[in-house]
């Protein structure tokens, strides 16, 4: 009593798409700075989390409300687009339509899907639509700056 606390937080580094560095030279910043990312979810807060989780990474992130507006967004900026973060279910247009349509418009696209459910309803739901990972929710950081690693570890 009279004396105080002191705490000390430890969070661990996460390194996003440390292949690229080994090869370039680049800090993981830097080499996420070339890479746009399309996140797409209904939620409001999750997708403002997910976006500054990227863009604190240093990803150029491109948000879209629901599937038709990711389209949208897609169509708008399809050039600056390298990956699509794209929530399950979402109105106007699910997860895997928009990934369909993204692959009939760019066959090599790297989608990423998030869902609440497991990872076999998932697949279980999806036919080859291109998708190079799968994110259940609640998705931490880590795993979201490793999926988005993964799938653009070609961009």
């Amino acid at each position: 009593m009279g004396r105080g606390t002191t705490f000390t937080v430890l969070i661990p580094r996460v390194s996003v798409a440390a292949d690229k560095v080994e090869t370039t030279g680049e800090s993981p910043v830097e080499a996420a700075g070339r890479i746009g990312i399309l996140v797409a979810d209904d939620e409001a807060d999750l997708r403002s989390i997910m976006s500054r989780r990227l863009k604190h990474s240093g990803f150029h992130v491109f948000e879209a409300v629901d599937g038709q507006h990711a389209m949208e967004v897609f169509l708008e900026h399809s050039e600056s687009i390298d990956c699509a973060l794209l929530d399950l279910s979402m109105p106007r247009l699910g997860g895997v339509e928009v990934a369909q349509q993204l692959q009939a418009i760019r066959k090599n696209l790297p989608i990423v899907l998030m869902s609440g459910l497991s990872e076999q309803e998932v697949l279980d739901r999806i036919d080859d639509t291109g998708i190079k990972g799968i994110l259940q929710k609640p998705i931490t950081a880590q795993d979201l700056l490793g999926a988005i690693g993964k799938a653009t570890a070609a961009v």
